[in-house]
């Protein structure tokens, strides 16, 4: 989770190995419960990198 006071946004991304201080890792279910201040908005970036769902007893190596 980033934000910005100027632009009155918070953005959820998916985690990364790189380090940076103003970058805040949340779980899935501190992300998904997350809101933005009043009058603020809230960017949900994570969408765009959601893998989709296999069929049960299917894998990725079939």
């Amino acid at each position: 989770m980033t934000f910005s006071y100027t632009e009155q946004t918070v953005w959820l991304d998916v985690l990364t190995v790189e380090v940076n201080p103003m970058d805040h890792d949340l779980c899935l279910m501190h992300a998904d419960r997350t809101t933005p201040p009043v009058g603020w908005m809230l960017d949900d970036r994570r969408a765009a990198f959601k893998l989709p769902m296999l069929p049960l007893g299917i894998s990725q190596a079939s």
